[in-house]
């Protein structure tokens, strides 16, 4: 996530109409701060259409931005969108709030509403234009949800993502579950690895639902993750300031009600934090956006990280969740425990000249990145390199 330098104040005109081809009366307009469209977003959260990175309180706690609502003509809102302004090489980007750690990008729907792409391309260049942003740009935008098509996947504007999101389906049954998620050969040997755990002390796993405990697992996920970051050679997505701030607000956020943006999960040995896991949730899903655990040689023949990963899934089907995801990105035990590959897009929507120029630079870059990574070779000459340079900080620089 990049938290980028958000535009100055805003003095905003009154809300726009809808162009008259838009095929319904309505308005167009943009709130200054995502407090101004509280009111009618936790309406949405309650009653609306929306991934859990569209919730208020998930993101509220990045910082501030702008929000996009569009009406009808009673002045019922049918589609709320947060925006955040950056600069990107001299080019002013309108984003979704969290970047990258939003790992699906939707706007929040009024129940049963679908928008024509005409409609909402047209609703997008006018909130660029009233921001004054030179491009609005989304990322790990997927085709649908909930059964409705996803309005910000414009079919002229959307570029196949580098990578793709990974699912598991739930069942009532958590045994069901595990069973088809893990298989026959790969539970006996999780099973042969909880005993070993069991052999070095006390083993717990649950949710965390106290500030105190928030503070304790996020500094051992911190540390944890930036050391698993720095054997891979690969750079740290939680280093900035920015980022572990935003994600501290997220699983504090909600906490008091039981419902915090970011659930924060820990495995312990004897109290120890040895694994952990950070999701977005609502009630029928969880979607995960960090996990880590201890490479400590200790733990090494135990996979505290595989241990949480299963009692994980067993906690979401007991509370009745029906999809599980492990965000986007591959990795062989994703492949191996999800059921469903959901295909995401990058959209790209120009309002001025350089805001073109910007958007043909950027898909060309997006199309380059999903050759080379459908490409074993030039994946494999990425993961050489890593390696050659965590081996180099590691021999010459000591860390």
């Amino acid at each position: 996530m990049s938290a980028g330098a958000l535009a100055p104040p805003l003095v905003l005109p009154a809300a726009r109409p809808l162009a008259a081809d838009a095929g319904r009366s309505g308005s167009v307009e943009i709130l200054a701060s995502f407090a101004a469209a509280e009111p009618v977003w936790r309406d949405l959260d309650r009653a609306g259409l929306s991934s859990p990175y569209q919730r208020y309180d998930w993101v509220a706690a990045h910082g501030e931005g702008s929000v996009l609502v569009m009406r009808d003509g009673d002045g019922r809102p049918l589609m709320l969108l947060p925006l955040a302004i950056e600069r990107r090489a001299g080019v002013s980007v309108a984003i979704y709030p969290g970047g990258r750690h939003a790992n699906f990008q939707l706007p929040a729907l009024a129940s049963g509403v679908a928008l024509a792409p005409g409609e909402i391309e047209r609703a997008l260049v006018t909130a660029g234009r009233l921001l004054g942003a030179d491009v609005l740009a989304f990322a790990n935008v997927p085709r649908s949800w909930g059964g409705l098509a996803n309005p910000l996947a414009l079919p002229d504007r959307a570029r196949r993502n580098p990578s793709d999101a990974y699912l598991r389906t739930l069942h009532a049954d958590p045994e069901t579950t595990l069973g088809l998620a893990f298989g026959r050969e790969t539970r006996k040997k999780l099973r042969k690895k909880e005993r070993l755990l069991g052999e070095r002390g006390s083993v717990t796993f649950g949710q965390v639902v106290d500030a105190a405990g928030v503070e304790t697992v996020l500094a051992t996920f911190l540390a944890q993750k930036a050391e698993r970051m720095r054997m891979l050679g690969i750079p740290n997505p939680f280093a900035s300031r920015e980022t572990r701030g935003f994600i501290r607000r997220a699983c504090l956020a909600g906490l008091d009600r039981g419902a915090p943006a970011i659930e924060l999960y820990a495995l312990r040995l004897d109290g120890r934090v040895i694994a952990t896991f950070g999701g977005a949730g609502d009630a029928t899903r969880l979607c995960g956006m960090f996990n880590s655990f201890d490479v400590s040689p200790d733990l090494e023949r135990c996979s505290p990280g595989e241990v949480l990963l299963a009692r994980l899934l067993r906690l979401q089907c007991e509370r009745g969740r029906r999809m599980f995801d492990l965000g986007v990105g591959e990795a062989r035990y994703k492949s191996a425990l999800c059921d469903v590959v959901e295909p995401l897009s990058s959209v790209l929507v120009p309002v001025t000249a350089r805001g073109r120029a910007y958007a043909g630079a950027a898909g060309a870059l997006v199309g380059l990145a999903r050759v080379a990574k459908r490409s074993d070779g030039a994946w494999r000459l990425v993961g050489t390199a890593r390696t050659f340079a965590a081996r180099w900080r590691r021999d010459r620089l000591g860390r």
